[in-house]
Protein backbone atom coordinates (compact mmCIF):
# COMPACT_ATOMS: atom_id res chain seq x y z
CA UNK A 1 0.00 0.00 0.00
CA UNK A 2 1.03 3.55 -0.42
CA UNK A 3 2.41 5.11 2.77
CA UNK A 4 0.82 8.18 4.25
CA UNK A 5 2.76 11.42 4.53
CA UNK A 6 2.87 10.96 8.31
CA UNK A 7 4.33 7.44 7.91
CA UNK A 8 7.00 8.69 5.52
CA UNK A 9 7.93 11.54 7.86
CA UNK A 10 8.09 9.15 10.80
CA UNK A 11 10.43 6.81 8.89
CA UNK A 12 12.65 9.73 7.95
CA UNK A 13 12.80 10.93 11.55
CA UNK A 14 13.11 7.50 13.18
CA UNK A 15 15.28 5.68 10.64
CA UNK A 16 16.89 7.85 7.97
CA UNK A 17 18.14 10.71 10.15
CA UNK A 18 19.56 8.54 12.97
CA UNK A 19 21.23 6.21 10.47
CA UNK A 20 22.89 9.04 8.54
CA UNK A 21 23.94 10.71 11.79
CA UNK A 22 25.55 7.46 13.02
CA UNK A 23 27.42 6.93 9.73
CA UNK A 24 28.63 10.55 9.73
CA UNK A 25 29.77 10.24 13.33
CA UNK A 26 31.74 7.04 12.65
CA UNK A 27 33.41 8.52 9.56
CA UNK A 28 34.20 11.78 11.35
CA UNK A 29 35.74 9.85 14.25
CA UNK A 30 37.92 7.76 11.93
CA UNK A 31 39.01 10.85 10.03
CA UNK A 32 39.83 12.71 13.24
CA UNK A 33 41.83 9.74 14.54
CA UNK A 34 43.78 8.95 11.36
CA UNK A 35 43.59 11.99 9.10
CA UNK A 36 41.68 10.01 6.47
CA UNK A 37 38.71 7.68 6.20
CA UNK A 38 37.50 4.99 3.84
CA UNK A 39 33.78 4.31 3.85
CA UNK A 40 32.66 1.17 1.98
CA UNK A 41 28.93 1.11 1.45
CA UNK A 42 27.88 -2.47 0.61
CA UNK A 43 24.75 -3.33 -1.36
CA UNK A 44 23.27 -6.47 -2.83
CA UNK A 45 22.30 -6.57 -6.48
CA UNK A 46 20.31 -9.12 -8.44
CA UNK A 47 22.09 -11.42 -10.88
CA UNK A 48 20.19 -9.78 -13.76
CA UNK A 49 18.89 -6.20 -13.90
CA UNK A 50 15.14 -5.87 -13.72
CA UNK A 51 13.38 -3.83 -16.35
CA UNK A 52 12.82 -0.94 -13.95
CA UNK A 53 16.06 -1.09 -11.91
CA UNK A 54 18.67 0.52 -14.16
CA UNK A 55 19.19 1.96 -17.59
CA UNK A 56 20.30 -1.54 -18.59
CA UNK A 57 17.33 -3.91 -18.18
CA UNK A 58 18.29 -7.55 -18.58
CA UNK A 59 21.97 -6.87 -17.95
CA UNK A 60 23.74 -9.86 -16.42
CA UNK A 61 25.69 -8.35 -13.54
CA UNK A 62 29.30 -9.07 -12.67
CA UNK A 63 30.07 -10.58 -9.28
CA UNK A 64 30.97 -7.13 -7.93
CA UNK A 65 30.49 -3.54 -9.04
CA UNK A 66 32.81 -0.98 -7.47
CA UNK A 67 31.38 2.53 -7.67
CA UNK A 68 32.97 5.88 -6.88
CA UNK A 69 30.76 8.18 -8.97
CA UNK A 70 33.40 8.37 -11.69
CA UNK A 71 36.24 9.10 -9.30
CA UNK A 72 34.46 11.85 -7.40
CA UNK A 73 33.86 10.02 -4.10
CA UNK A 74 37.14 8.12 -3.77
CA UNK A 75 40.57 8.16 -5.26
CA UNK A 76 40.52 6.21 -8.53
CA UNK A 77 43.70 4.48 -7.32
CA UNK A 78 41.85 3.24 -4.24
CA UNK A 79 38.98 2.03 -6.41
CA UNK A 80 41.45 0.29 -8.72
CA UNK A 81 43.03 -1.44 -5.74
CA UNK A 82 39.67 -2.84 -4.65
CA UNK A 83 38.87 -3.94 -8.23
CA UNK A 84 42.28 -5.61 -8.60
CA UNK A 85 41.90 -7.41 -5.28
CA UNK A 86 38.51 -8.79 -6.25
CA UNK A 87 39.76 -9.93 -9.66
CA UNK A 88 42.74 -11.63 -7.99
CA UNK A 89 40.22 -13.53 -5.86
CA UNK A 90 38.66 -14.83 -9.08
CA UNK A 91 35.60 -12.60 -9.22
CA UNK A 92 34.27 -10.71 -12.21
CA UNK A 93 34.27 -6.97 -11.53
CA UNK A 94 32.83 -3.86 -13.15
CA UNK A 95 33.82 -0.32 -12.27
CA UNK A 96 31.04 2.30 -12.14
CA UNK A 97 28.79 0.22 -14.39
CA UNK A 98 25.89 -0.05 -14.04
CA UNK A 99 26.07 1.35 -10.50
CA UNK A 100 28.24 4.37 -9.74
CA UNK A 101 27.24 4.97 -6.14
CA UNK A 102 24.38 6.93 -4.69
CA UNK A 103 23.54 9.25 -1.83
CA UNK A 104 25.62 7.73 0.96
CA UNK A 105 28.87 7.73 -0.99
CA UNK A 106 28.20 11.25 -2.23
CA UNK A 107 27.23 12.58 1.18
CA UNK A 108 30.21 11.16 3.05
CA UNK A 109 33.04 11.75 0.61
CA UNK A 110 35.62 14.41 -0.02
CA UNK A 111 38.68 12.71 -1.49
CA UNK A 112 40.70 15.93 -1.49
CA UNK A 113 40.26 16.00 2.31
CA UNK A 114 41.09 12.31 2.75
CA UNK A 115 37.46 11.16 2.95
CA UNK A 116 37.02 8.30 0.49
CA UNK A 117 33.70 6.56 -0.06
CA UNK A 118 33.01 3.54 -2.28
CA UNK A 119 29.83 1.72 -3.14
CA UNK A 120 30.31 -2.01 -3.45
CA UNK A 121 27.53 -3.96 -5.11
CA UNK A 122 27.68 -7.71 -4.42
CA UNK A 123 25.82 -10.09 -6.71
CA UNK A 124 23.25 -12.04 -4.71
CA UNK A 125 23.99 -15.22 -6.66
CA UNK A 126 27.33 -15.37 -4.83
CA UNK A 127 25.74 -16.00 -1.45
CA UNK A 128 22.05 -16.82 -1.67
CA UNK A 129 19.31 -18.80 -3.35
CA UNK A 130 17.32 -15.84 -4.60
CA UNK A 131 14.22 -17.89 -5.29
CA UNK A 132 14.05 -18.95 -1.62
CA UNK A 133 15.79 -15.93 -0.06
CA UNK A 134 18.17 -18.27 1.79
CA UNK A 135 21.94 -18.18 2.20
CA UNK A 136 23.93 -20.92 0.49
CA UNK A 137 27.53 -22.16 0.90
CA UNK A 138 28.85 -19.11 -0.96
CA UNK A 139 27.96 -16.90 1.98
CA UNK A 140 30.83 -18.29 4.08
CA UNK A 141 33.21 -17.96 1.12
CA UNK A 142 32.69 -14.20 1.03
CA UNK A 143 33.87 -13.66 4.61
CA UNK A 144 37.57 -14.20 3.83
CA UNK A 145 37.32 -11.64 1.01
CA UNK A 146 35.88 -9.04 3.37
CA UNK A 147 38.64 -9.64 5.90
CA UNK A 148 41.35 -9.65 3.21
CA UNK A 149 40.33 -6.33 1.67
CA UNK A 150 40.06 -4.63 5.06
CA UNK A 151 43.49 -5.98 6.05
CA UNK A 152 44.97 -4.91 2.71
CA UNK A 153 43.57 -1.38 3.04
CA UNK A 154 44.74 -1.12 6.64
CA UNK A 155 48.26 -2.25 5.72
CA UNK A 156 48.49 0.24 2.88
CA UNK A 157 47.18 3.06 5.02
CA UNK A 158 49.76 2.35 7.71
CA UNK A 159 52.59 2.98 5.25
CA UNK A 160 54.24 6.37 5.02
CA UNK A 161 52.22 9.02 3.23
CA UNK A 162 49.26 6.68 2.78
CA UNK A 163 46.50 8.48 0.95
CA UNK A 164 48.93 11.37 0.95
CA UNK A 165 47.26 12.15 4.29
CA UNK A 166 44.32 13.54 2.37
CA UNK A 167 46.03 16.65 1.07
CA UNK A 168 45.86 15.68 -2.59
CA UNK A 169 43.38 13.67 -4.57
CA UNK A 170 46.05 11.31 -5.89
CA UNK A 171 46.69 8.17 -3.93
CA UNK A 172 50.06 6.47 -4.13
CA UNK A 173 50.20 2.76 -3.44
Amino acid sequence: RQLTVAEVRARIDQCWRPYHAAVAQAIDAAHARHGYSIHINCHSMPAISASHATDFPGLVHADFVVGDRDGTTASPALSALVCEHLRACGYSVEYNHPYKGVELVRAFSDPSAGRHSLQLEINKRLYMHTDRIEKHEGFAQLAPWHRAIVEKLAAILRTADALDRGHRQAVHF
